[in-house]
């Protein structure tokens, strides 16, 4: 995504994904961990698992976040050229 142009619908659905203080949250922890898991995201937010998904899905869809499995383990991690292209405030 970094190397394409972003259309008018992602770039809205990434600034409203960013408009939900949890989600802020979600991103500026994997910015100074890099990697987490779903469960340690979710015991720092202290939101239950369902919420939880709902977020990253959020940030995941938009293009914030990716995520890859190991093992039992989801494992998140920001993408820092989108969010340096399109949201560096939140850097």
């Amino acid at each position: 995504m970094s190397n394409e142009i972003v259309n008018e619908n992602t770039l809205a659905r990434m600034y409203k994904a960013l408009g939900e203080p949890n989600r802020v949250r979600v991103i500026r922890a994997l910015l100074q961990e890099e990697e987490m898991t779903c469960g340690q995201l979710t015991s720092l937010l202290g939101v239950s698992a369902s919420t939880f998904s709902h977020h990253i899905a959020e940030l995941i869809e938009c293009g914030l976040v990716s995520k890859k499995k190991e093992g039992r383990h989801h494992i998140l991690s920001v993408r820092r050229d989108i969010l340096t292209k399109y949201a560096p405030a939140i850097i």
